[in-house]
């Protein structure tokens, strides 16, 4: 019923480290966010393997993704 991503940790971030980015164009700032970065966070964060994962709910996958996003933005913003 309930999933619960801990914290990043040193480890965490060194191995695969930060899952957005900003592309730099002529004209414009482009964020990216790289799914497959966020996806091994949320493999690592919630100690689930990717079988189980695939069976989560496409609004509760949205929901994961938005997690790790928000633990780097609150991190930057804090800094």
């Amino acid at each position: 019923d309930e999933l619960k991503l801990r914290e990043p940790k040193y480890r965490d971030i060194m191995a695969f480290g930060d899952p957005s980015a900003l592309i730099v164009m002529e004209g414009g700032v482009l964020p990216h966010d790289d799914m497959d970065l966020i996806s091994r966070y949320i493999s690592a964060l919630s100690g689930l393997d990717g079988g189980l994962l695939e069976q989560v709910h496409y609004v509760d996958a949205l929901a994961l993704k938005a997690a790790v996003l928000d633990f780097f933005r609150s991190a930057s913003a804090a800094t």
